[in-house]
């Protein structure tokens, strides 16, 4: 999973791109669990939850623009950004578990990207948008 394949694309270019670097970011979290550098375990969740955000704005204009109902989106965005909120609390107080942390996201973009996100993938694709 820490690595891109073409089955996690869904045929928009920016979108893919986002995904490829929210991808990234995971797996050099999971490259820190030899490490455990806090400084840089700290730098990444902020980069994983800020890049996330800026990643949900612009996917949730692409899909407004094009008509694509949001709600479900919108709800699974909310959700990941209250968990990264409390995922850094965690990290700051001390009590955050690094390899439970790495598992969670993995999976978590997993099942993002391939369940809620190519929902919209043939609904874009259709109207020309790549």
């Amino acid at each position: 999973m820490d690595t891109w394949n073409d089955t996690y694309s869904v045929g928009i270019r920016e979108m893919d791109e986002q995904h490829k670097r929210l991808l990234a970011y995971i797996g050099a979290l999971g490259e820190l669990l030899a490490t455990r550098d806090d400084e840089l375990m700290h730098e990444l969740l902020a980069r994983i939850t800020d890049y996330g955000r800026e990643h949900f704005e612009a996917e949730e204009r692409l899909l407004e623009k094009h008509g694509y109902p949001l709600a479900g989106q919108r709800a699974a965005h909310e959700q990941f950004m209250e968990w990264m909120a409390e995922t850094n609390y965690k990290a700051i107080d001390g009590t955050l578990g690094l390899p439970e942390t790495h598992d969670y996201l993995k999976r978590w973009w997993t099942t993002h990207i391939l369940g809620d996100d190519m929902q919209y993938k043939e609904f874009l694709n259709s109207r020309g948008v790549s």
